[in-house]
């Protein structure tokens, strides 16, 4: 978890709006709440605000 950390610190964006797409299409966030909070944070961080919070809502 740390090294995806890290990743989505540094990656570019549009490596990190691929990353959450395959990660929301293959189901993974439901399987792993750590996983999830570190999505919910980096797309803050992106300030993709309105998507954290539908995913938020989806959870």
């Amino acid at each position: 978890m740390e090294l995806l950390q890290g990743y989505l610190c540094s990656a570019p964006i549009a490596s990190r709006l691929a990353l959450f797409r395959d990660i929301q299409l293959n189901y993974v966030l439901q399987d792993n709440q750590e996983l999830y909070k570190i999505v919910i944070n980096a797309m803050i961080n992106l300030g993709l605000i309105d998507e954290a919070n539908r995913l938020s809502d989806d959870s």
